[in-house]
Parts: structure tokens; sequence; C-alpha cells
């Protein structure tokens, strides 16, 4: 499929699983690399990787034969979360169309066509049109500006939502991180005392007092939105997507791969995924060693 072509879903029997551009910003053999790269079967369609159960559309995107390593098993668990929310129609066609700008493809095109929805275009009408923009303007990963727009729509299969769809948890719908609460994603991500204590350490060490976190998500982005003293304004946005997205894959381990939660490790992990992607963006033509960045990150962002 050509890059100016976009995908559909009807009951999957047209569309290739993992060469097409049917969900996220790219063809699933580029966002998820290192998992295409380990397993076996890479042709298919949607409607071949996987099986109807009593109405229930069961993914099978690897077979018992496939030898992961670990990355591509971390991948996989992220690819299964996204595939959590969908399945295929079977009373539909599969349909393509050209995307309509002389660009081809382009995020803020892919972005519009998976909020086509009506609960998601009724949820993003309902806010401001800046914060979308403010969070596609971030230079990052795109697998992590559409990890931040469907945190901001509230889109995430949290333990709470699956609960509602009748997916039966086997600790039900409370936090991974705490099991005190349900697993909202104003909790998640901001009220769990887990979550605290890792935001808390990283304002530590950028030598400023922690915001309130118990507004709303869109409260939390909105507060990371414009500069702190002479910092660079594009820093707190990467921060705030930086920090909620360690908390995510850090609850993904707990729950996929009984990994526990290990305050150090996520804050370590953080600061090192922050000077990765501020390296990605080359913010201010970075000219700072990594040593610096983790003695005095405010110095380096100013």
């Amino acid at each position: 499929m050509g890059k100016s072509i976009t995908c559909k879903l009807g009951n999957g029997n047209l569309i290739d699983f993992w060469n097409y551009h049917w969900v996220g910003l790219q063809p699933l053999k580029v966002s998820f690399s290192s998992l295409f790269g380990a397993i076996q079967n890479v042709s298919g369609s949607i409607l071949s990787s996987g099986y109807w159960v009593d109405g229930k559309w069961c993914w099978k995107v690897v077979s018992e034969t496939d030898l992961l390593p670990s990355l591509a098993k971390e991948e996989l668990n992220q690819l299964l979360i996204i595939l959590a929310e969908l399945q295929p129609f079977p009373n539909s066609l599969d349909s393509f169309s050209w995307w309509r700008n002389s660009a081809g493809f382009s995020a803020k095109s892919v972005y519009k066509w998976l909020s086509g929805s009506s609960s998601l275009g009724t949820m993003q009408n309902s806010i401001n049109p800046s914060v979308f923009k403010k969070l596609w303007k971030v230079v990052v990963p795109s697998n992590i500006k559409f990890f931040g727009w469907r945190l901001l729509l509230d889109r995430l299969p949290k333990r709470i939502q699956l609960g509602k769809r009748g997916v039966i948890l086997p600790n039900g719908s409370s936090c991974p991180f705490c099991s005190n609460e349900e697993e909202s994603a104003i909790h998640l991500f901001f009220h769990c005392s887990a979550s605290v204590q890792l935001w808390s350490k990283v304002f530590a060490w950028l030598h400023i007092p922690l915001y309130n976190l118990q507004g709303s998500v869109l409260e939390n982005f909105g507060m990371f939105m414009y500069p702190i003293g002479n910092t660079n304004d594009k820093f707190w946005r990467i921060l705030w997507l930086a920090a909620t997205w360690t908390l995510w894959k850090a609850r993904n381990d707990l729950i996929f791969n009984n990994i526990t939660f290990d305050l150090n490790v996520l804050y370590y992990r953080l600061k090192s995924t922050l000077w990765d992607w501020l390296g990605f963006c080359n913010i201010d033509n970075i000219d700072f060693s990594l040593e610096d960045w983790l003695i005095n990150p405010v110095e380096c962002v100013i």
C-alpha cells in the first residue's frame, strides 16, 4: 500500500496486518520493528491474525514456535494493549481511501481518521484545540504522541475500562501498583502513591517544587504547556510524556511480566528517556553531556 492510502477496518480480509496503515501512525511493522523481525509469519490479513470464540475476537499475533527476545516481548505486550480495543466487523467490508493532502501520509491525517468515531469526536471537540496542537508539536517518537493522545482522551485500555466491557481480570479493576483504588487514568498516572513518588523524585532532581497533581489528566497536561522560569517550554511537555510513558510501561511490566515496581529503576529510566528524546528532537542543538544532564538538568535546558 502506498503512503497516501489508509485503511478502515471491516471484516479484515483485505488489510495486511503488518504492512498496511490501519492503526497508529505508520504500519505495525515499523512501529513494532523488533517484534516484526522476530516472528516467522509476517504475511497475512487481519482476518488471519486472530479467531472468533463465542462471538468474541481473539488476536493471535505470534505462533507457539516464535522465540521472542526481551525487546520483542515488550513490543508484543504494547501491541496487544492497542489491539484490545479493536476487532473486525464480520458484516462490513474493508475500505481504502487516499489522504486528501499533497504531502501524503501525515500525523494530522491519521489523527483526524482515528478520531472519526462519534465518541472520540465528541470528547475531542469538548477539549480546547490548543491542547492537541501542543501535543502534536512535541518532537518525540510518533508512537509516544499516539500514546499521549489516547491518554488525554482517556482511551488507554486500563482495568476499569476493560471491566466495564466485560473483560474478566484476575485482580479485578484495582490499580496494579497499590491495589487500593480502581485503575483510572488520573489515579494510575497522578494520584497513586507509587506514581507520586516518581513525580516527587523527578521534581526534586529538577530543583522545583512538586506540582499539585490532584486535578484531571487534562489539567495536569495543561500545567506542563508553559515554561517554568528560564527553562525551555518544549522540555516540560516532553517531561510529561516521558513520565506518563515510564509509568505505563512499568504498569504493563507488572501485569504481563510480573516485574515489580522499583522506584529507583524507573527514576533512572525516566531520566534516560528524557535524554534520548531531547537528542531525538535536538532541542536547541544540545551541547551538554549525559553526566551534565544527570547532575544539573535545569542548566541544560535553559
